[in-house]
């Protein structure tokens, strides 16, 4: 009945069963305890099976061998390492024999957690045991140095300074051993030559690859694949790691190479190999390259994905090949590969750059607002179908931006849902092409079958203008809608404030000048202010630092009975807090307040950005706290948290900083590297290297990448403490994960300080 309940994973029927057999006074029995160990260990309940065992040991009756591993296999895929470790103990103890399979199921457990020295010790302990004979400890396995190089990879990615770099080295040092082993000859009469370790197999030289990629020392894990004896029978793992590796330090033509060595030898590489490569192409800017592999994929019968197309289309992105990027797509849908949105994003990003680069060459492509005529700026609603007026195919069309139009219509057609970013990589094609008439069409599409209110599509104008820096053209042709009778209403009025909001200072009118002269004009033709027009106005005295203009416009904007909100009130903050006015914007704070305002996210770190900005950092977090102990301590988000953060660093405040990332944990709030860099900070400014140093760690474990600004504020507090050593280490390990060292110790310094000179 045991071993029933065991074949279908009930454990607690098991165990129902053996108590039954004890109530019944029957003595316990190795085999139907060791069938409900086996339920226990399948269902992944290690606990309850080390108790069975614990039980059968003090009832004298030696248990199997076999639930002893069973057990230790399920500790170690739950990374209960020291819990696998113990009930090895207790086998050896209770004078069951373990066997290689039980040294290699605790090494397991070792190797999923990343416990790479007690990894290490044991298999010690196998080599030790094994060389003094009798049988005892079992001779390790080629499984057994497989595991242990396999916990030091881990360990070697998850942290930093000398234990990683001493995991790593283990690492290699096994492999070397077990290289070695391969090259022994046999014995002469009378000598001995013993194997010191198993010969490496596939396995072995994946994770000992994968670990130096990982490291970032990507040419040595190429290196270490290339020496792999020929009678190692590669796979498709082993090839994905050296095409990983490849990938790591952007060498595309390894890449390639690795993946053409492996179908000569009948390895079949894996889709996202290919992916990796193609990707890596396309990072070094060789769009050729990129379809080659692309193509290589294609006669090997590999299966190919979205990501496989998407990959190849963003080489073709970057470099303007619009013409190929519309083949892929139909290449695409020969594979029986649906093209998704991003897919045609790409494409269309192929035609706005190409329209970028020929309006760079070609000076007509420049045209005023005087272009713009009144036929087209008065047709408010135009079907698809007359978005072009002659049907032209992609692959024929003279131009970039008549393509982006023709994907725009074939989106459509696929009842794919062109997104912001679609219409404004379409608009900016037309706009760098200077075809203003057709832009005008286009505005009219959008408003007459997808977007309301009809001044969305004119707003995916500014946007791509005002990525081009063209607010002039933007204004322009505004001015030319007005004046040709087109459908301007207040939406549209909204979206010139925006621009003019954001526009530069031209000579002696700032972006407020032009808005409030906006405001006038949109008033005398009968468009009264609303709220988001005068959001804009308030926008522009942010961004010129005019307080005085923005408390005006809150003044103007209640007496006209509209009611500011947060955004209105975030920007007026703003532009106090950019003249340094801290103490009027904690008196505006105070207002929105009592006006019944709930601050919003970005309000708060608006005005703790200006009290931190003016050192006065006990207001800034007084702030803060306040608003985290109240009913809109949901406003706390990231952002707000890494202001006042920065508030704790510029008062030297790590115990508080370090208070607030365990608030963060606490109500559930996403811990960024940027918190992590302010805490550094703090400490730093408080000249405790010790407890910065232990600040990046902990953002290693957290599994967040550090940034520049993080290792530059653990990096100035050893430096300035003298503790050399750790300065070292830390510049190492940035190293190896690729960040330049000038941008951590400065321009330079970085010779003096990687070489321990300080």
């Amino acid at each position: 009945m045991t071993q029933a309940a065991s074949q279908v994973t009930d454990w607690e029927g098991a165990l129902r069963l053996l108590e039954r057999m004890e109530a019944d006074g029957k003595p316990a029995d190795a085999p139907a305890y060791g069938h409900a160990v086996a339920a226990c260990a399948k269902a992944d309940q290690p606990t309850e099976g080390r108790a069975l065992l614990s039980k059968l040991q003090k009832a004298g009756v030696m248990a199997e061998v076999r639930g002893y591993n069973q057990v230790m296999s399920s500790f170690a895929r739950q990374r209960r390492w020291s819990e696998a470790l113990g009930l090895l103990r207790e086998m050896c103890a209770a004078g069951v024999s373990p066997t290689v399979i039980s040294y290699n199921a605790a090494l397991s457990a070792c190797s999923k957690a990343g416990r790479w020295n007690e990894a290490t010790e044991l298999l010690g302990e196998m080599e030790a045991g094994s060389s003094k004979g009798g049988g005892s400890v079992p001779a390790p396995d080629v499984i057994s140095y497989s595991t242990v190089i396999s916990a030091c990879q881990k360990a070697s990615t998850g942290t930093m300074g000398a234990s990683a770099s001493a995991a790593l080295e283990t690492a290699l040092e096994l492999l070397e051993r077990m290289r070695r082993s391969s090259k022994v000859q046999e014995p002469t009469e009378g000598a001995e030559v013993p194997k010191t370790a198993p010969v490496a197999n596939v396995f072995t030289y994946t994770s000992a690859i994968t670990a130096l990629a990982d490291a970032g020392r990507w040419e040595e894990a190429l290196k270490t694949y290339a020496s792999i004896p020929d009678d190692v029978e590669k796979n498709d793992a082993i090839v994905n790691a050296a095409v990983c590796a490849a990938s790591v330090g952007g060498d595309w033509v390894t890449a390639r190479s690795v993946l053409e060595e492996a179908l000569l030898v009948g390895v079949t590489p894996r889709t996202s190999s290919f992916n990796m490569a193609i990707n890596t192409a396309a990072g070094a800017q060789q769009p050729a390259a990129a379809l080659a592999i692309l193509r290589r994929m294609r006669t090997a019968g590999v299966r190919r994905n979205q990501l496989t197309y998407n990959a190849a289309l963003s080489a073709l992105e970057a470099g303007g090949r619009w013409q190929q990027a519309l083949r892929l797509l139909r290449d695409m849908r020969r594979a029986r590969v649906a093209p998704s949105l991003i897919s045609y994003n790409l494409a269309l990003g192929a035609c706005a750059k190409a329209a970028k680069v020929s309006s760079a060459t070609v000076s007509s492509a420049k045209v005023s607002s005087a272009t713009v005529s009144s036929a087209t700026v008065s047709s408010t609603k135009v079907s698809s179908a007359t978005v072009s007026s002659t049907k032209v195919s992609p692959l024929d069309s003279s131009t970039a931006a008549d393509a982006a139009m023709e994907l725009l219509l074939e989106l459509q057609q696929l009842k794919l849902q062109p997104d912001v970013t679609s219409y404004s990589l379409a608009i900016a094609a037309l706009s760098d092409a200077g075809q203003w008439e057709r832009l005008g069409g286009l505005l009219g599409t959008t408003q007459a079958e997808l977007l309301q209110p009809n001044g969305f599509s004119f707003s995916a104008a500014i946007a791509a203008c005002e990525r081009a820096g063209e607010w002039e053209r933007l204004l322009a042709l505004f001015a030319g809608l007005r004046k040709a009778g087109g459908a301007v209403d207040r939406s549209l009025w909204n979206a010139a404030l925006s621009a003019a909001a954001c526009a530069p200072d031209a000579g002696t009118e700032t972006g407020v000048d032009l808005a409030l002269s906006l405001l006038g004009q949109m008033t005398e033709e009968g468009y009264a202010p609303d709220l988001l027009s005068y959001n804009a106005l308030l926008k522009a005295c942010e961004r010129a630092a005019d307080w005085d203009t923005a408390i005006e416009t809150l003044s103007i904007m209640k007496s006209h009975k509209i009611v500011p909100d947060a955004i209105s009130y975030t920007s007026a903050v703003g532009a106090l807090g950019r003249a340094r006015e801290w103490e009027k914007a904690l008196s505006l704070w105070l207002t929105m307040l009592t006006d019944g305002i709930s601050p919003d996210t970005l309000a708060l770190r608006t005005l703790l950005r200006a009290l931190s900005g003016a050192a006065q950092w006990p207001t800034a977090l007084a702030v803060f706290d306040a608003v985290a102990n109240s009913e809109d301590a949901h406003v706390c988000t990231t952002p707000v948290y890494e202001q006042a953060l920065t508030a704790c660093a510029v008062g030297a405040q790590p115990e508080r900083a370090a208070r607030y990332i365990e608030q963060m944990k606490c109500v559930g709030v996403d811990i960024s590297a940027a918190c992590y860099a302010q805490l550094a900070s703090a400490h730093a400014a408080a000249r405790d290297w010790r407890g910065a140093l232990a600040v990046f760690k902990g953002l290693m474990a957290d599994g967040l990448r550090p940034d520049a600004p993080t290792y530059q504020a653990v990096y100035s507090a050893c430096d300035q403490a003298g503790a050399q050593e750790e300065a070292k280490a830390l510049l190492e390990f940035a190293e190896r994960q690729g960040l330049p060292l000038i941008a951590i110790v400065g321009e330079g310094e970085g010779d003096d300080s990687s070489s321990g000179g300080g």
